[in-house]
């Protein structure tokens, strides 16, 4: 066949095993369908059923729950979408290649389950959008090079309450934590054997560095789940850091390198000054190399 992009669309039922395993097709795009899309537990999905050539998998922006897609050996990069709810147990397990998981803006909160990228040898990092996650025992096992996850946004205001929740074991190549949230979340390590927290003073908090913000280190000890870390470092940006921002106006030539960050902090734009698109009326905080200015469009 000479088909390349295959779409399934909301509502597919069943696919019999092998069903696709020697097409040609090397882009999938998953609808909500039973185990991959939605809760519907009466869906069918044969095994080996993608075929083995695949390169690319996306999701549509229904879709809540994803599963079925393990042992793609070829496939580098996925989409996770906001709605979706639920990654099962070995949905990506054995994806040896897959080096980056693009997670969209929350609109919910993200289970992911026990061995969900079990064998992902190949991912050395996560950048997590704000929201609730929960990942669970051995979510990431035999994650070899996973280093770091890195949570990116500024905590807004709906998002008050947002949090995570760790489970451990996770890879033991995990050392690095980064929060670029100048206000601190929730952040628990838990154990599966009894469901509770690690208690403060426990070994495996030592095992971890956090980054936060420059200025927020004492913010994020006096919250009591970031005082159990002994390792808390304050050498991220920090946009907000009332000593870089200057109020008055400034000038940059077209071809000046920028980053421009939200009222609250959150990263919308980086590159050539003249070629942002900024809302009129709107606050920004523009960065140029070590300086800093707050402007109003």
């Amino acid at each position: 066949s000479n088909v390349k992009r295959l779409s399934l669309p909301k509502g597919a039922g069943e696919i019999c095993d092998y069903a696709f395993y020697d097409s040609s097709i090397d882009e999938v795009v998953l609808g909500s369908m039973g185990r991959m899309g939605t809760n519907s537990a009466r869906a069918k999905i044969g095994k080996h059923w993608l075929p083995d050539v695949l390169k690319k998998i996306s999701f549509t922006p229904d879709a809540s729950v994803i599963n079925g897609c393990a042992d793609q050996m070829l496939i580098k990069e996925v989409t996770i979408p906001g709605k979706v709810e639920e990654i099962r147990e070995g949905a990506f397990e054995n994806c040896i290649s897959m080096k980056d998981i693009l997670f969209e803006s929350r609109v919910y909160g993200l289970s992911v389950k026990s061995q969900a990228f079990k064998g992902c040898m190949s991912l050395k990092k996560l950048s997590l959008p704000t929201g609730h996650y929960w990942f669970y025992p051995n979510a990431f096992e035999d994650c070899s090079s996973l280093e770091s996850i890195s949570f990116t946004d500024q905590i807004k205001e709906k998002f008050d309450e947002t949090g995570v929740s760790f489970y451990y074991p996770w890879p033991e190549s995990l050392t690095d934590i980064y929060c670029y949230s100048v206000k601190p979340f929730l952040f628990d390590l838990k154990t599966a054997e009894s469901d509770g927290f690690l208690e403060k003073g426990d070994p495996l908090y030592g095992k971890l560095t956090i980054h936060v913000p420059k200025g927020t280190i004492e913010a994020y000890r006096d919250k009591y789940c970031w005082s159990k870390f002994p390792n808390i470092v304050d050498d991220l940006d920090n946009p907000l850091a009332s000593e870089d921002v200057a109020e008055d106006a400034f000038s940059l030539s077209e071809d000046a390198q920028v980053k421009i960050f939200d009222c609250t902090g959150t990263p919308i734009y980086a590159g050539k000054y003249s070629e942002a698109s900024l809302k009129s009326g709107a606050v920004y905080i523009v960065k140029n190399g070590n300086k800093s200015f707050k402007i109003i469009k």
